[in-house]
């Protein structure tokens, strides 16, 4: 009974890192920090995100989050992400999750800074400013949380754990 229950989590782990590796691997279709007319720059604490008009978005966390308390949901089962995640990105292509992305700073911040969601809300929720732009919704939630999702796709932040679906 022990033996099968550590071959499935060492098997959850394998996949759970290709995957992660895979998404990874996908091109950043918002690494250009263009401030053009179809992008939507802004930061919520030091989390800078940039939305761009096709449902797409990249944001980029002030620190890592570390696993065990990064998850990745694919195909309605969650894996632990075996690395720190800094950033997460979402190409806005319905048939691929949100994922871990590498791209660099610059990808989310504009040369003079990014301005505060404040600043740039579209509306207020119930615990905070939202912003809608291209498809894509992020927003301060219940004690700072911090949300960003375009259709089904995207990532939620809370205390110390990311969960990107």
């Amino acid at each position: 009974m022990m033996q099968s229950r550590i071959g499935r989590n060492v098997r959850r782990a394998a996949v759970a890192a290709a995957v992660a590796c895979g998404f990874a691997a996908l091109p950043a279709a918002l690494a250009s920090a263009d401030p053009g007319p179809g992008s939507l720059y802004f930061h919520y604490g030091d989390t800078t995100c940039v939305l761009n008009d096709g449902g797409g978005f990249i944001c980029e966390f002030g620190g890592p989050y570390l696993p065990p308390n990064a998850r990745q949901t694919v195909a309605g089962a969650q894996f632990p992400l075996p690395f720190p995640v800094q950033q997460v990105s979402y190409e806005g292509n319905p048939i691929f999750p949100a994922h871990p992305s590498f791209a660099p700073k610059s990808a989310t911040v504009l040369p003079g800074g990014n301005p505060d969601i404040n600043d740039v809300a579209t509306g207020q929720g119930a615990w905070g400013p939202y912003v809608e732009f291209g498809g894509t919704r992020c927003e301060v939630s219940f004690r700072a949380s911090f949300s960003c999702s375009s259709g089904d796709h995207g990532f939620s932040t809370w205390w110390n754990n990311l969960a990107i679906r």
